[in-house]
């Protein structure tokens, strides 16, 4: 019974000195994050995400250096969310990677989420233009399955070798879109 007294009271002892030197590293070291470890970071926190965007949206440069870490989470949200502040903003910030410069980067990986939300139907028809300019030529030599599927429900024609959209849809062929164009 002694000897477990002195063991717990020893377990009692290193724990608090763990506790104190772990709050003076805490109070005393400065933060190392760069920008793009902090809207990652944003990216994960549903709470932040609107900032994370606008952070995005408003700093060409932190997307094009960082364009392989932030697509993943937005694609992601995008699927995941259903707030539609936060599907508006998602889709600003994917048409935005999209026309970066560094997009081959991520080519491969937001084809197979595209695929995903199609297959999900929660194709944004704002991303339609994007999606055919980058990957209408892949899908269709590659993926005929899914570019036939594609065709039919997004209502999409070909006229002289140019994909067009008919206009005369009914609404309920694009999912996403309550109240914006």
């Amino acid at each position: 019974v002694m000897f477990n007294r002195y063991k717990l009271k020893e377990l009692k002892r290193t724990r608090e000195e763990r506790n104190d030197k772990s709050k003076a590293i805490k109070l005393n070291t400065p933060c190392t994050r760069d920008e793009s470890d902090k809207v990652v970071h944003m990216l994960k926190n549903s709470h932040l995400l609107l900032n994370a965007y606008n952070k995005i949206l408003n700093n060409d440069r932190l997307l094009n250096d960082n364009i392989y870490r932030l697509a993943i989470p937005i694609f992601g949200n995008l699927i995941s969310s259903k707030k539609d502040r936060v599907i508006v903003k998602s889709i600003e910030c994917i048409k935005k990677i999209c026309e970066s410069p560094n997009f081959l980067a991520v080519k491969a990986i937001s084809y197979d989420y595209f695929k995903s939300l199609f297959y999900l139907d929660r194709f944004p028809r704002k991303l339609l233009r994007c999606f055919l300019e980058h990957y209408s030529d892949l899908a269709e030599k590659y993926d005929e399955e899914f570019w036939k599927a594609f065709k039919e429900k997004m209502a999409i024609s070909t006229y002289n070798k140019k994909v067009m959209v008919k206009r005369n849809l009914n609404e309920s062929v694009y999912l996403l879109n309550g109240g914006f164009e």
